[in-house]
C-alpha cells in the first residue's frame, strides 16, 4: 500500500515529480463538507470543527479504519491476527480540550501540546535560543545550524527525563531563568553528552544508556535505550 503510494508505477520519484495522496485529500474534502453543512445549522466555526470531527469518528474514517484492521496482517510472532478495535470503539471516544502549553518568541505567542506529548519539546528549545541574536538562529548556516541543534538535543534530554502524564515541572522548565541557565552549556563544539537538567524538588525519570547501565545490570536485565541520536556524534534528528 505504502508503496503504491510512494513509489508510482513502481518508480522512484525523480526531482520535480509531484507525488499526491488522493485518499488524504478525499478524507478532507469530507471533513469540509461535514463542516459546511453543520454551518447551515448553527453558523458557527465550533458547529462546524464538532462535524467535522464528529465525522472522523462516526464516518466513513472509522468504517475504514474498522475495515483495515479486521484483515489479519503479519505480526511479530509470525502468524497473521486481524485487530480488536470496532465502530463502536470509534464513536465512543472524543477527545478533549485543555490550555495550550505556550511561551512567548520574538514577538510570537507559540502554542503546543502539553508535557504528555513532546510538544514542549519545542517550547523549551525556543525558549534557550532566545537569548542568543538573530545571526545564530539561521539554520541556513554553520552556525544557525549548530546552536539550534544543540537547543534542541538539551530540549529533548529534558523531555526524556521528565515529560509524561504524571506531574511535569513544565512552568519551570519553561521559565526564563531555566532556558538562560541551559544556554550556557552551547559551546562551539556539539555535545556528544546526554544532558538533561536538574528541577528542583524532582527526580529525573530518563531511561539510561545501555552504555551507562549494563556494568552494574545483573545478568538478563534489559535496559530500554534512548533515542539513536543520544549515544551518537550525528546529533538529534533535525
Amino acid at each position: 500500500m505504502s508503496a503504491a503510494l510512494w513509489m508510482p508505477d513502481g518508480k522512484v520519484p525523480a526531482g520535480g515529480d509531484i507525488v499526491t495522496n488522493q485518499g488524504y485529500a478525499d478524507v478532507l474534502h469530507r471533513l469540509v463538507a461535514a463542516g459546511d453543512s453543520a454551518a447551515g445549522e448553527a453558523g458557527t466555526r465550533e458547529a462546524r470543527i464538532d462535524a467535522a470531527r464528529r465525522e472522523w469518528r462516526e464516518g466513513s474514517v472509522a468504517k475504514a479504519a474498522v475495515a483495515f484492521l479486521a484483515e489479519p496482517h503479519r505480526h511479530s510472532s509470525g502468524t497473521d491476527h486481524a485487530g480488536v478495535m470496532t465502530e463502536v470503539d470509534f464513536t465512543g471516544f472524543s477527545a478533549g480540550y485543555e490550555p495550550a502549553a505556550t511561551l512567548e518568541f520574538r514577538g510570537h505567542t507559540i502554542a503546543k501540546t502539553g508535557p504528555w506529548g513532546q510538544g514542549p519539546a519545542l517550547l523549551q528549545t525556543l525558549a534557550i535560543l532566545d537569548g542568543f541574536d538573530d545571526e545564530y538562529l539561521d539554520p541556513s548556516t554553520a552556525l544557525g545550524a549548530h546552536t539550534i541543534l544543540e537547543a534542541q538535543k538539551l530540549a529533548i534530554a529534558d523531555r526524556e527525563a521528565y515529560y509524561g502524564d504524571a506531574s511535569v515541572p513544565l512552568d519551570y522548565l519553561l521559565s526564563p531563568e531555566y532556558g538562560a541557565e541551559r544556554r550556557q552549556l552551547i559551546g562551539e563544539l556539539a555535545s556528544h553528552a546526554f544532558r538533561p537538567g536538574k528541577v528542583p524538588a524532582t527526580s529525573p525519570s530518563c531511561r539510561r544508556s545501555a552504555r551507562s547501565t549494563s556494568r552494574r545490570q545483573p545478568p538478563g536485565a534489559v535496559t530500554v535505550p534512548l533515542p539513536a541520536w543520544v549515544s551518537r556524534r550525528s546529533g538529534p534528528p533535525g
